[in-house]
């Protein structure tokens, strides 16, 4: 079945919002538990946004594909 552009809009929003969330959360769990603030929160929102460049690079080879 193919998807609808409704689903594919809310899916995308749920992988960016899930891209971002996870690793900031890891990151505070880990300076909770070991230390190193402020370090935890912002290597993982570093991380978010390099995984966040990622599905852009994704969305933009997939856009690519469907023009031609």
């Amino acid at each position: 079945m193919k998807s609808t552009s409704i689903e594919r809009a809310l899916g995308l929003g749920v992988e960016i919002a899930t891209v971002f969330a996870v690793p900031i959360l890891i990151g505070f769990w880990i300076q909770n538990r070991w230390g190193g603030e402020p370090w935890g929160v912002i290597i993982g929102a570093i991380l978010g946004v390099i995984l966040f460049l990622r599905i852009g690079q994704r969305l933009s080879r997939e856009e690519k594909k469907s023009n031609n």
